[in-house]
């Protein structure tokens, strides 16, 4: 009785194993075939990369001749250095070179108002050097002004594209003063002013 016991469960056993090599060859096979097909789709794409790396060199990026040759004129480069100009002006403006340009201004006419007041005092006009060109300051220290407030009321700014920016600049005194204000770039000072120019109304 045991053995026909014996004998049953082994032939049980051979069974179970038979049905799992049945279903898990042709697994085995068709995972085969996926990896064979991954392989190729991998050497494919590392192909066609190569071949786009060869087609594409650095210095011309698929240009064509005659973009190649519009690249080395001068018209091309002048181009170039005004968008760099603009980006660099963009960024100046971002990190607020109106706000700077509008303390320097309200500190010179500030300055300017003492001046009015005691035309002779030397130090009064030095002190106004720091926020000028060397050579609007030559200029300025030969100027006479009423004497009056100069305080700064109101700044409105303009030509923000330009290599130059301007300025409309009202004070607060009793006959309210107006001036155009230009600022230019000095390699030593950033930006500083270059012109005060007094706008004088039409009797």
């Amino acid at each position: 009785m045991k053995s026909k016991i014996r004998i049953a469960i082994s032939i049980f056993s051979v069974t179970v194993i038979i049905a799992c090599l049945v279903q898990t060859i042709p697994k085995y096979s068709q995972l085969r075939e996926y990896n064979a097909i991954i392989e190729k789709a991998a050497a494919a794409q590392n192909s066609s990369q190569v071949d786009l790396k060869a087609a594409t060199p650095d210095e011309t990026r698929n240009s064509t001749a005659d973009e190649v040759d519009y690249i080395t004129t001068q018209e091309y480069k002048d181009t170039q250095n005004w968008i760099d100009a603009v980006k660099e002006r963009s960024n100046l403006l971002k990190n607020g070179l109106t706000s700077d340009l509008t303390d320097i201004t309200k500190t010179v006419f500030n300055h300017i108002t003492e001046i009015s007041a005691k035309p002779d005092d030397e130090n009064l006009i030095t002190e106004c050097r720091q926020y000028m060109t060397d050579e609007y300051f030559t200029r300025f220290k030969g100027l006479e002004f009423e004497r009056e407030s100069y305080m700064v009321y109101d700044i409105k700014f303009s030509d923000l594209d330009k290599d130059d920016i301007t300025a409309y600049v009202m004070t607060r005194s009793s006959k309210q003063f107006r001036f155009f204000v230009t600022y230019s770039f000095d390699t030593n000072k950033s930006y500083v002013i270059s012109n005060i120019q007094q706008i004088i109304a039409e009797e």
